[in-house]
């Protein structure tokens, strides 16, 4: 990289002043971008820069140069103060019609994704212009209005990877606050990258509960690009969504022990079902925190599986009792007729005859209970029934899968210890042999030695 030093100030070895270097700006169109881009730059001698590029705003080519050079990545000097954190500068830059569309040619970033990583909110408001106010007229594809404002806000890098994926995975102080203006501007909260990766997934696998929560809300009322009208289809999809390898935002989050990002798709009600989902190894979010032995996460999801299980089996038991409460009704009726009849024929023979046609029908409907368990007769069920009948399948799977692994670490144990028992016994007896070994040549010995 060329020194930016204009060498007027032959006693300073650091950076020049800002009347020089703006000088110098006229001259060389890489000296505004080395300005921006140089380590330990100073925002002021931008500032300069800028302001003698206005000063001579009647000579277009010399700030269109400026603003259009690039280093051997591609980045412009606007890509540059965004990314330092410099919303004046980008304004300005801006004014002068730089282009934030532009895409660094070895990841595609543009301006706004080097904003959103580090979290530099007033940045993106420039870019970005909305309610909040932008920087005049932007140049590029991505001018002041809504349509240049939505292109721009879900441009891709070379990844797929969207602003707003960045932004879910900065650890900047005014991150969240950054994930919400994306939103507001428009951002597509489900939009996938190219190994399926959605925001979401960024977020919880970072450990950003905040910026989860931020999406969620912004689904629930109805936001992003997928049409929802605030009925919670959109969260439905914002939580069901994996990746090419089948993992979801929950899988993600237990994997990397997130405790309060798995608190919080677990409070979510439409991340229930995603607690049982499988990935492409067939491992759910319980395997992937019991793979990386994350203690929280495990016994936060153990609890939680424990209970919708058994809410489960008692909403499918709800539902195939719908027969059995129709028998009891028919058993009840059955009864009062004999009794009605044990009335005109005799009461206790009628008693004793409705009672026993009730019981038979109870009985019958019982092993038609237990049949549809077996997978019998299912052609009799309603979409209902066969839903809550799966239901109840699914969680003895769950739960003989749970069991295999405890009986396989319960094994494991057993035969550590029996391994650990068998070696102090080995131990014992060759201790026990060392000791006798000596006092071979005493009467009850072995002949030969001092015997003979």
């Amino acid at each position: 990289m060329p020194s930016s030093s204009s060498g007027d100030d032959p006693g300073s070895a650091g950076a020049p002043p800002p009347l020089a270097a703006a000088t110098i700006a006229l001259r060389d169109p890489h000296e505004l971008l080395l300005a921006c881009s140089a380590p330990g730059a100073d925002p002021g001698i931008v500032d300069a820069l800028l302001q003698q590029l206005v000063s001579f705003a009647d000579d277009g080519a010399a700030a269109a140069a400026a603003l259009a050079a690039t280093d051997a990545s591609g980045l412009t000097a606007l890509a540059a103060a965004a990314r330092a954190g410099w919303p004046q500068a980008v304004r300005r830059m801006l004014q002068l019609g730089a282009n934030p569309a532009a895409r660094l040619v070895s990841s595609g970033n543009t301006a706004a994704h080097l904003a959103a990583l580090g979290g530099h909110l007033a940045v993106l408001r420039e870019l970005l212009p909305g309610q909040h106010g932008g920087g005049g007229s932007s140049g590029g594809d991505a001018s002041g209005d809504a349509g240049g404002c939505d292109a721009l806000v879900n441009r891709c890098n070379n990844n797929g990877d969207t602003p707003l994926m960045f932004a879910c995975s900065s650890p900047g102080s005014q991150a969240v606050a950054c994930v919400a203006l994306l939103l507001n501007r428009g951002a597509d909260p489900h939009a996938p990258n190219r190994d399926g990766l959605t925001a979401a997934m960024v977020a919880a696998g970072h450990g950003r509960p905040l910026a989860l929560a931020a999406l969620v809300r912004c689904c629930q009322k109805g936001g992003g690009e997928d049409g929802s009208n605030g009925n919670g289809s959109g969260v439905d999809r914002l939580l069901g969504a994996r990746d090419t390898h089948g993992n979801g935002p929950l899988a993600f989050a237990s994997r990397s022990g997130h405790t309060e990002c798995v608190q919080l798709l677990l409070e979510t009600t439409t991340a229930v079902p995603h607690v049982f989902g499988r990935n492409a190894a067939g491992r759910t979010p319980l395997d992937e925190a019991r793979k990386e032995r994350n203690k929280q996460v495990i016994r936060l999801l153990e609890q939680h599986v424990a209970k919708e299980q058994c809410a489960a089996e008692r909403r499918a038991i709800e539902l195939l009792g719908e027969d059995m409460q129709g028998s009891a009704a028919k058993q009840r009726r059955m009864q009062q007729q004999g009794q009605q009849q044990g009335q005109q024929q005799g009461q206790q023979q009628g008693q004793q005859q409705g009672q026993q046609q009730g019981q038979q029908l109870g009985q019958q409907d019982s092993e038609r209970v237990v049949e549809h368990v077996l997978g019998l007769g299912l052609d009799d069920l309603s979409a209902s029934q066969l839903e809550a009948l799966e239901t109840i399948h699914r969680s003895a799977l769950a739960r003989i899968s749970d069991a295999r692994v405890r009986l396989a670490a319960a094994r494991a144990e057993a035969s550590a210890a029996e391994r650990a028992r068998l070696r102090d016994e080995i131990a014992a007896v060759a201790a026990a042999m060392g000791r006798g070994g000596g006092t071979s040549s005493g009467p009850g010995g072995p002949p030969g030695g001092d015997n003979v």
